[in-house]
């Protein structure tokens, strides 16, 4: 017998192969999607302009009509504050104000930390394992980069004393801290690595990664431990000394979750 059924006016029963109905992306959909990715990794910070309609129009290679869409979505969504003429653009707004969670909703938030956590676990432990195998002297000196210039911004921030600056400071260094974990995931060598860690750097600074309006000055000792198995070449401690820091991130973002007085 056929697998495939029909109901009686012919058409395909709904589900027969796990098959549903394709609607195409608009364009400006598309554009509003790269330029989410660009804003949750931290590429644009707050404060930051976007750059001007005609230059994205040429690098994404869409018409000012799809790009101006776009922007006006995100404006909507309260990422983008746009100011016409002459002078004007599109500044990255801070994140939105915290609002009061209901018990279902901060339970549903925590369910979505373990399960981002789980996929860390199964992910970026594996591609710091691969990068201790396989990385080159070049790849293993871009890590040690990056991890020192993410002592360097915890040193500014300790030093700070002004809010403002100690925010803009944060986000340089989550900007940092991503720029770090897809390293260590380029130097895997796996492309399908490297797409998983930059989705989940993605999904877990939107919206519950925005918790952390600062962080604390040793947030960057597992990373150490981390990057140094890799220029060992150990894997197994690297991807041991990845686990404990995910557990660890885990743990203080549930935390945090539950003693929203203790942010920042």
């Amino acid at each position: 017998m056929d697998q495939w059924t029909e109901s009686q006016d012919g058409a395909a029963e709904e589900g027969s192969f796990g098959i549903s109905p394709v609607k195409p992306p608009a364009a400006y959909e598309l554009v509003v999607e790269q330029i989410r990715r660009a804003l949750a990794l931290g590429r644009f910070k707050p404060g930051d302009m976007l750059p001007s309609e005609r230059v994205l129009t040429q690098q994404l290679g869409v018409s000012r009509t799809v790009v101006r869409e776009a922007i006006r979505v995100l404006e909507g969504e309260g990422l983008l504050e746009v100011t016409r003429g002459a002078s004007g653009g599109s500044r990255v707004l801070p994140p939105a104000g915290e609002q009061r969670l209901s018990a279902e909703e901060l339970a549903a938030q925590a369910g979505e930390v373990d399960q981002v956590s789980d996929f860390r676990l199964a992910t970026e432990c594996a591609a710091a394992r691969l990068a201790a195998e396989r990385r080159s002297d070049e790849e293993a000196a871009r890590i040690a980069e990056l991890l020192s210039r993410q002592d360097e911004q915890l040193e500014q921030i300790a030093a700070s004393e002004d809010e403002a600056e100690r925010s803009r400071l944060t986000a340089s260094f989550i900007e940092l801290d991503n720029r770090f974990h897809l390293a260590i995931a380029a130097a895997s060598h796996n492309h399908f690595l490297v797409e998983a860690v930059e989705k989940v750097r993605i999904v877990m600074h939107r919206p519950v990664g925005m918790i952390f309006s600062t962080t604390s000055e040793d947030a960057n000792y597992q990373h150490r431990e981390i990057a140094e198995a890799i220029a060992a070449g150990d894997g197994e401690a690297a991807a041991r000394a990845m686990a404990d820091h995910i557990e660890a991130t885990r743990a203080t973002t549930l935390r945090l979750m539950q003693s929203p007085a203790e942010k920042g």
